[in-house]
Order: C-alpha cells, then sequence, then structure tokens
C-alpha cells in the first residue's frame, strides 16, 4: 500500500526543489556580496525563514505518518502515540488546537462511541465551518448513534446530512451509499442496507474504511460470500491486499 499519493510526492517534490534553490541562491547571494553587517542579518534572516519552513514541512510529515498509521496500518494506538508528539513538537500549536477531529477517528476505531460524540460537541464549532467538515461530522454521529442503539437520534442527522447529500457540488470526503447503508440499518432494513453497502466503491476508499464496508457487508451475508468478506478483512489486516 502506498504512504503518499502521486499528488503528495509530487508537491514533497516541488517544496524540496524550492527550499533547496532558495538555500542555494541565498549562499550564491552572501558570498558574491561584501560581507557587511546587513549582509549577514540579511543571511542570518533567510536562514531562519528557511529554518521554519523546514520545521513546517516536517511537522505536516508526522502528521501525514500519524494518518497513514491509523488508516494503512489500522494501529490507532501508535496512531495517537504519533500524533501527541507532533502536538508536543508544534510551538505554535496550532495541530493541538485542530485535535478534534482526528480524536474523533481515534475513538471510532476504538468503538467508543460516548467518546466520539463527545469529542464532535466538544468541537462542534470547527465541524461546522466548512460543509466537508460538516458531512464528517454527521458521518461519526450516525455511526456512533448507530452503536449506541439510539435510532432517533440516526434518523435526526440523516435528515440533516440530507441537506449536504442532495448539493450540486457535494464534498466527496464520505461516500453517501455508506451513509444511507447505516440509514437503512439502523432501520432494521438490512436488505437494503446490504445494496447501499454493496455499492460503495471501495477501490476510492483506504483499508480502514474498506474493512468497515467489509464487516458490514460480512454482518449482513452469510455462508460462502460472508466467508470471501471475512478473508479480504483478514488480508487487509495483515497488510496483504496492494
Amino acid at each position: 500500500m502506498k504512504k503518499y499519493s502521486i499528488k503528495q510526492q509530487i508537491t514533497t517534490i516541488i517544496n524540496a526543489a524550492i527550499f533547496l534553490g532558495f538555500l542555494g541562491l541565498t549562499f550564491s547571494m552572501f558570498m558574491n556580496s561584501e560581507k557587511t553587517i546587513l549582509d549577514w542579518s540579511m543571511l542570518i534572516l533567510c536562514l531562519a525563514i528557511f529554518a521554519c519552513a523546514v520545521y513546517y514541512e516536517y511537522l505536516k510529515y508526522l502528521y501525514q505518518d500519524a494518518l497513514y498509521t491509523l488508516n494503512f496500518l489500522l494501529d490507532p494506538e501508535a496512531a495517537e502515540m504519533k500524533y501527541q508528539r507532533v502536538c508536543r513538537m508544534d510551538i505554535t500549536k496550532n495541530y493541538e488546537k485542530n485535535s478534534g477531529i482526528f480524536e474523533v477517528m481515534l475513538a471510532m476505531e476504538k468503538k467508543e462511541p460516548d467518546k466520539v460524540l463527545k469529542l464532535i460537541a466538544k468541537n462542534e464549532k470547527k465541524f461546522r465551518s466548512s460543509v466537508e467538515l460538516l458531512i464528517v461530522m454527521y458521518y461519526y454521529q450516525i455511526r456512533a448513534y448507530l452503536m449506541l442503539g439510539n435510532v432517533k437520534k440516526v434518523n435526526q442527522v440523516y435528515s440533516e446530512a440530507q441537506a449536504v447529500e442532495k448539493m450540486k457540488k457535494r464534498p466527496n470526503l464520505i461516500h453517501y451509499d455508506e451513509l444511507d447503508g447505516l440509514h437503512e440499518l439502523a432501520l432494521g432494513n438490512n436488505k437494503k442496507a446490504y445494496e447501499c453497502f454493496k455499492s460503495v466503491k471501495v477501490s476510492k476508499m483506504n483499508p480502514k474504511e474498506i474493512i468497515f464496508i467489509y464487516s458490514q457487508l460480512a454482518n449482513l451475508s452469510s455462508g460462502e460470500e460472508k466467508a470471501e468478506y471475512q478473508q479480504r478483512i483478514q488480508a487487509l489486516r495483515e497488510g496483504r491486499v496492494s
């Protein structure tokens, strides 16, 4: 499984080229200067800017590594430790201020629905800051309420999510067939739920997300089909799927 997408790899290469070019230009200009106090000051300033840029990129790398550990290595405990490291190293505390989203994902993977709902309530303002985060909030709320058996709340949140789902340019951070499947599952319509989960295009999902879909399909099927989904889940957990 690839740790980074082609887009991320290209972005990293471009950033590295810019940083190295900036560093090379800085030293070239300094070496050709008269080495005055102003020249030294400019050198120090440019090096400080370079250091800040590298520091920011390193934090971003650590954060991406934490996400990879959660979504691809399927290890929420290790992911949590890596994310805490990012927060400790971030002197601006920006990652810590926006920790709610990551913590919600962790709590869901640990099957802690009450904690999921508490974290969402605590960070609701952040989740409502964009339509992309809003649908993510609805998704995790529905899953949490479903785990708690609160059908009334599932219906309520699903109704609110419909406004986003019906948008012409709706965000693609979640799969709406999955959202429909969760709703049907809450209503006890297992056949419709199965059809919804079966319609989800898992090719566009990460292993964590795929395992959840396969788990639902396994629970809603029987015999050889159930065994097939269980085998796929095991293969994903063992990293045998590329």
